[in-house]
């Protein structure tokens, strides 16, 4: 396995792979419940596993039935899957789990006839879910990826980040996939991903065996750009199909068995096959089975270049070249994902590399265009797919698949520390659970939004750094209560905890005690004409030691409120205000108060060697950009023609206040910004 991930081929491997015998029906210990209901439990043990996954090769789940995997402590637990999680072929792959003993329990309604057998178990050797902090070494050998950041540190990603998935292939590789429309709109759920990622680097050419096994992990991203909050990975679609595999050109299509729920808010991107797109690029990718990451490249690509692997896997003259990029590097884990043109089209995916944030080396990525020029099989199965009316059309737009206003809902927040980069952890930036809560009857986030703003769920931050295991019950709730302007909450839910505060007391692998929890609404509910929203949280509903990540200003800023009886007032401190990490999920506003809404240009240090500069997607003409001394002197300007560029930031770095003109045709923006001296 190490002599594997030593190829230029980057597909993560994480798993040796053991064949089982077990009839969980005939081999369980069994329950009749007094309701009728029927109980199997087998546990699975593997000494020493980092993590564990399963495949069960013959399964039959009525309506009703419900699989879960879990440890005995109630601290990690997958499912329940259902029949719909099963494929028509009658088998079910599971995502990894991080654990070495694990119990697999299956419940089923009265009177009905399940069938589950196991065949195969995965033991993990290698750590997944390890915290990704944006600018740090992560001590895995030279593979650094302080250069490449989250995704949700720069913007204008939503709906290219919301196609690219973790691909989890027979368990025991992960590689990283991108959804992709079809012509037709029909939104069949097709994955595009690199042969040798489904193939475990052709190691396994069963490719009908490889795609049965495969999961596709959505939305496995960080909401922090210090990578300090941690995601789950619980939105997961199991089991697909191949369409088109073609080896020369490192191309994969497969469908998978279910379409992504609308709750997952999947978006399929659109493609090109055009031979030689110009123009600004981005890769999306999950680099080391990390969370979602992002780079950046503003030449133009190297075209039908042939792929240096270590072995000549592929034909010549058949990828992309990115000779060195701007901003990233793509690791293990990384194969697969997708390289995207200004469109927002997505022009191929990684097939090898040598990029290493210190060492500035060739990408290459197998290119649609040259998927199109062939007349193999496998390659004209993959058009007909996605161009069903013919080889002749080029290009596909990308599209929401539910075009909902929940799947295009927005995530808001008051926390601007969370899209800096700005550590949650360093000295004196997290005020204790006593401080935060003190003895209030509930704690909350303001917000005051467009009148009525639909809510589709929320989003708060946990920090549980101060927990102490002899102080749980096992049995940790927290209550969320919605305001929308009334003395009393329109709407108040419970929220297990338990599990997701064994887990991080438990865990290994992150030292950093911050986890995500997302409340989601049944139905959506609807502000009032003044717009006004309170997510809280009463105090005696947080386990002890439980508390709310928060951000501290020096001033206005934050919208922290206290309740005592029935009355709000807003929480300061001497030294300024408090926003706590409370996030709506709130309905897209119209399309072209969005878009005006958003600024001309963007500023994102990505370095201390470099910052982006991004522009707003109206300003398709590109922009001039010109930088001046507050005594009006020009020190730099630059063209920009595509979306994004580059600056030195060590250029400016001791200069002071500087103004930052940028002039994209008939609209303007002029910021000031500190260069203060390294």
């Amino acid at each position: 396995m190490e002599a594997a991930d030593k190829e230029a081929l980057r597909v993560y491997l994480f798993a040796h792979k053991e064949e089982t015998d077990i009839d969980l029906l005939t081999l369980g210990k069994h329950t009749g419940l007094r309701d009728g209901r029927q109980v199997w439990q087998y546990r699975i043990s593997s000494p020493g596993a980092l993590s564990l996954s399963f495949f069960f090769d013959r399964v039959s789940l009525p309506e009703g039935a419900l699989l879960f995997v879990y440890t005995d402590d109630g601290s990690k637990i997958l499912g329940g899957f259902g029949s719909e999680n099963v494929s028509p072929s009658g088998t079910l792959a599971t995502q990894p789990i991080e654990s070495d003993d694990v119990v697999i329990e299956l419940q089923t309604p009265a009177g009905t006839q399940p069938v589950l057998h196991l065949s195969e178990v995965n033991h993990g050797i290698r750590p997944l879910s390890t915290r990704a902090v944006f600018g740090s070494n992560f001590g895995r050998g030279s593979s650094s990826l302080s250069c490449t950041p989250e995704v949700v540190c720069m913007p204008g990603l939503d709906e290219m980040k919301r196609a690219v998935v973790v691909v989890v292939i027979n368990g025991v590789g992960i590689g990283s996939g991108t959804m992709v429309s079809n012509t037709q709109g029909d939104n069949t759920p097709y994955l595009l991903t690199a042969a040798h990622v489904l193939s475990v680097n052709f190691n396994h050419m069963d490719i009908e065996h490889q795609a049965e096994r495969t999961v596709a992990i959505f939305n496995y991203e960080s909401p922090s750009c210090s990578g300090e909050v941690m995601p789950d990975m619980s939105q997961t679609v199991s089991g697909a199909v191949v369409v088109g595999f073609d080896k020369p050109t490192d191309a994969c299509l497969i469908r998978l068995n279910n379409i992504p729920p609308e709750s997952y808010r999947p978006f399929y991107l659109g493609w090109t096959a055009e031979s030689h797109p110009q123009g600004s690029y981005i890769n999306i990718h999950h680099p080391l089975a990390m969370t979602k990451r992002v780079n950046y490249y503003n030449k133009d690509v190297k075209v039908n270049v042939t792929c240096m692997t270590d072995m000549h896997y592929f034909g010549d003259h058949m990828h992309y070249e990115v000779t060195a990029w701007d901003v990233g590097t793509t690791a293990g884990g990384s194969s697969g994902s997708p390289l995207i043109d200004k469109e927002k089209r997505v022009m191929g995916g990684l097939s090898a590399g040598r990029s290493f944030c210190s060492t500035k080396a060739a990408d290459y990525f197998f290119s649609l265009a040259n998927v199109w020029a062939q007349n193999r099989k496998a390659t004209q199965s993959i058009v007909r797919a996605l161009s069903p009316g013919g080889a002749g059309v080029l290009t596909c737009d990308g599209r929401d698949p539910y075009g909902s206003p929940r799947s295009r809902a927005k995530r808001i927040t008051h926390v601007s520390s969370a899209l800096t980069g700005d550590s949650l952890s360093g000295r004196g930036t997290q005020l204790s659970s006593v401080e935060i809560l003190g003895s209030a009857d509930a704690v909350g986030e303001h917000y005051l939004l467009k009148p009525h703003t639909l809510l589709y769920g929320a989003y708060v931050m946990l920090d549980m750094s101060q927990v102490k295991p002899n102080e749980l019950s096992g049995k940790e709730t927290m209550t969320l209560e919605v305001y929308t302007g009334g003395d009393t909450p329109a709407l108040t839910l419970p929220v297990d905890l338990s599990k997701i505060i064994h887990g991080t007391l438990n865990s290994e692998l992150d030292r950093i005690k911050y986890r995500e929890v997302f409340i989601p609404f049944d139905q959506p509910l609807e502000l009032s004409d003044r717009g006004e929203l309170i997510l809280a949280i009463p105090t005696r509903s947080l386990p002890k030691g439980v508390s709310i990540l928060h951000q501290q200003y020096r001033g206005a800023g934050g919208q922290m409120m206290t309740r005592s009886g029935n009355k709000w007032s807003p929480r300061t401190l001497k030294s300024g205000t408090i926003a706590l990490w409370m996030d709506p999920l709130i309905g897209n506003p119209d399309s072209d108060r969005t878009e005006k809404s958003q600024p001309l240009f963007t500023l994102t240090p990505i370095s201390r060697e470099q910052i982006l500069v991004q522009l707003a997607d109206r300003a398709e003409g590109g922009a001039d950009l010109s930088i001046y001394t507050l005594q009006g002197q020009k020190v730099y300007t630059k063209t920009i023609t595509s979306r994004s560029t580059i600056l030195d930031r060590q250029m400016l770095e001791g200069m002071g206040v500087l103004v930052i003109h940028v002039d994209a045709g008939g609209e303007q923006l002029t910021v000031k910004t500190l260069f203060p001296a390294i």
